[in-house]
């Protein structure tokens, strides 16, 4: 059964939610030309098969309603958006976990990441309508249609959670997807620059000095970004960035003298310039250690993610999750796998890193042998 909460509504809806041992949870948003996601609708499913729709435009609902959704339990799908909109929308963060389906596949399959819909036809045979996807969710009012897709992203997931969960204690792994969600509600909330880093393609071309001084550029273009409500590439492109930390200039004649230099950013020259003094005098141990292309670090963590998928075929565990770039890189570097991806892949990963396992193919899939 699909409700529409209502004003008048929003207290009783409240109370049910409080009253419920775990609330399915998704969200309908636009993220497009701002800098952070603008919230239209909020679907709780509850465990007696209800489906609570509430509308954030109509005043005192989300409030009502999210004081309490705080203090129950979530079940999600792929929910690093739904975390961070849903946070600034409710003013806090989940207090009783968080069950992530995604990150469950993930670690039981070598599928990750995986839809919804995936999901559900692969561990429950259910079908997922997925027209409107693209749906304009500012209009009011909503049609019917749009409610039953809404409604349709929350009514599997408690089947969907439980079905993995059981296969989550049949391979014993259970403690390790409930610190894998715990690290993903932290790093969607809470995100590292240096996460930052590892998703600009030209950073693998920086010296450590470099790289530190384009931590700090996109920490400041972030911190413009949501100032102004712009996507952070609005107020400087990734390749402007990549250019001044390589350039380094120290004065605005030395910035802006390239004939590119996008007039936007050059209006703002003096305060970068005041960002690179700042970062150039950071301290060398300070410095992230990024994988440089062609070198034989980078040809380690090439590896490292190849011998992740063949593992994680045999395994039934998803290589982008357990042993994604950044954590490759990290292990090339001299690092090693920390917390559950330890308890996961350790022992295997300890033996090619000694030499004693090798990567094999015989014109099939590869082999670990």
């Amino acid at each position: 059964m699909i409700e529409v909460v209502t004003e008048s509504g929003a207290a009783a809806a409240a109370a049910r939610v409080e009253q419920a041992a775990r609330v399915a949870v998704d969200t309908e948003f636009h993220a497009e030309n701002r800098y952070g996601p603008d919230l239209y609708l909020v679907q709780l499913g509850l465990p007696d098969g209800t489906v609570l729709l509430l509308d954030p435009l109509l005043p005192g609902v989300l409030g009502t309603v999210g004081r309490v959704l705080l203090t129950r339990p979530w079940v999600l799908h792929a929910g690093e958006q739904d975390l961070r909109v849903l946070a600034q929308a409710l003013g806090g963060e989940p207090t009783q976990g968080v069950f992530d389906t995604q990150i469950a596949a993930g670690l039981v399959s070598p599928l990750y990441p995986a839809g919804y819909a995936t999901l559900c036809s692969t561990w429950l045979g259910a079908i997922v309508d997925k027209a409107e996807t693209l749906s304009d969710w500012s209009r009011r009012p909503l049609s019917q249609s749009q409610l039953a897709y809404a409604a349709a992203d929350v009514r599997h997931l408690f089947a969907l959670a439980d079905r993995l969960r059981d296969e989550l204690d049949r391979r014993g792994r259970a403690q390790q997807a409930e610190a894998a969600m715990a690290d993903a509600v932290e790093h969607s909330l809470r995100p590292s620059p240096d996460r930052w880093l590892s998703e600009i393609t030209a950073g693998t071309t920086l010296t450590p000095e470099q790289a530190n001084v384009l931590r700090a550029l996109m920490v400041w273009r972030d911190e413009r970004a949501r100032a102004a409500n712009l996507p952070p590439r609005v107020v400087s492109g990734d390749g402007v960035l990549v250019d001044l930390a390589r350039r380094m200039p120290r004065t605005v004649g030395e910035m802006t003298a390239s004939r590119r230099f996008p007039k936007h950013v050059a209006r703002l020259a003096n305060e970068l310039c005041g960002v690179l003094e700042e970062a150039r005098a950071t301290a060398p141990e300070t410095w992230p250690n990024l994988v440089r292309r062609n070198t034989p670090e980078a040809r380690r963590s090439a590896f490292l993610q190849l011998w992740a998928q063949v593992v994680g075929e045999r395994e039934s565990w998803a290589a982008g999750l357990v042993l994604p770039r950044e954590i490759a890189d990290g292990v090339a570097l001299g690092g090693v796998l920390q917390g559950w991806r330890a308890q996961l892949a350790d022992r295997e990963l300890a033996e090619v890193l000694a030499g004693t396992v090798a990567l094999r193919w015989t014109g099939g899939d590869p082999t670990c042998a």
